[in-house]
């Protein structure tokens, strides 16, 4: 069933993307409307339409509201997932881009905000196959791994993630990854690259899922022109390789310090979630401490996933 999920609400009315109510007009018939006018499809029957609660959601500028999502009846083809150009305000030739959420109607609502407020182990699988743009490049991200935060921040009986750099509490830098969710934590390493992590759970929570690797899927020729620029090798680079690893995922991205903090409204688009079947876990690259968690996950038979390197001296 369906086509795309639209929706949000704030504390006036139903709107999208934003608007006030006609006098006396009921907020579901708002929403109805808005998106008629915004969209150009036959306005849904309040009557008829099922809305699907989503709870409470951090808009891009930082407000909190409560979000929705309805069945509307349009041809997912023409629509492009996570952004699309709207006549705004209505009838008034002017056009802006805006944010949409898409789905199917089976109880999967991609909404960015709401995925990220759980478990990070549990966040951290939903993410393969999420696109993430930034600079010009587009990943399609194929393996990731979860970091937990200090003890006592999922319950009594949390013995936090000795493994995560947020294990002792925020620092200057991890500030960012005590942060909200949806936001982007960076971080230097070995003195020469970055690594990314978007940031879960609840603010102050310190979880995060570090983005290992991906395929390029969009601004290959900008990617490969960012990596080898950083290569002392002067073999080809492979297509596979752009993106394998999460220095090389940072450097064809264009992500490092300046962007810790940045907010993925935008950025990151999630895709249907991965078929349990093609997703894989083991232990976590070059761990130590709670080495046996099983907290690294990746898609089945992709080329671009990382080799898998167990901290030294481990057996």
């Amino acid at each position: 069933m369906g086509g795309p999920f639209w929706a949000r609400k704030d504390e006036r009315a139903w709107t999208f993307p934003k608007g006030l109510p006609e006098e006396g007009e009921e907020p579901v018939r708002t929403a109805c409307r808005e998106y008629a006018e915004e969209l150009g499809v036959p306005a849904p029957d309040p009557a008829t339409t099922d809305f699907l609660d989503l709870g409470e959601v951090r808009q891009s500028g930082g407000k909190r509201v409560t979000a929705w999502a309805v069945e509307v009846d349009v041809d997912p083809a023409d629509v492009v997932p996570g952004t699309f150009e709207t006549q705004w305000p209505p009838r008034s030739g002017r056009t802006r881009t805006s944010a949409c959420w898409t789905g199917c109607w089976s109880g999967w609502v991609a909404d960015l905000d709401r995925v990220l407020l759980g478990p990070v182990e549990e966040v951290a699988p939903l993410l393969l196959g999420a696109h993430l743009t930034h600079a010009g490049v587009t990943v399609r991200l194929t393996e990731v791994e979860a970091y937990a935060g200090p003890a006592g921040q999922r319950g009594a009986d949390d013995p936090g993630d000795p493994g995560s750099h947020s294990f002792r509490g925020p620092t200057p830098r991890t500030r960012s990854m005590h942060g909200p969710p949806g936001r982007l934590y960076t971080y230097f390493t070995y003195g020469m690259h970055w690594c990314a992590n978007v940031v879960t759970g609840p603010e102050g929570q310190g979880s995060a899922v570090l983005l290992r690797a991906g395929e390029v899927v969009a601004g290959q020729d900008l990617a490969r022109e960012r990596r080898t620029a950083a290569r002392r090798s002067t073999r080809p680079l492979a297509e596979r390789d752009l993106a394998r690893g999460p220095a090389c995922l940072c450097r064809a991205l264009a992500l490092a310090g300046e962007q810790d903090g940045l907010d993925l409204a935008g950025h990151l688009v999630l895709g249907d979630p991965p078929d349990p079947g093609d997703v894989r876990t083991g232990p976590r690259v070059g761990l130590r401490l709670a080495a046996e968690r099983p907290w690294r996950f990746w898609l089945a038979d992709e080329r671009t996933v990382s080799r898998y390197v167990p901290a030294p001296g481990s057996p």
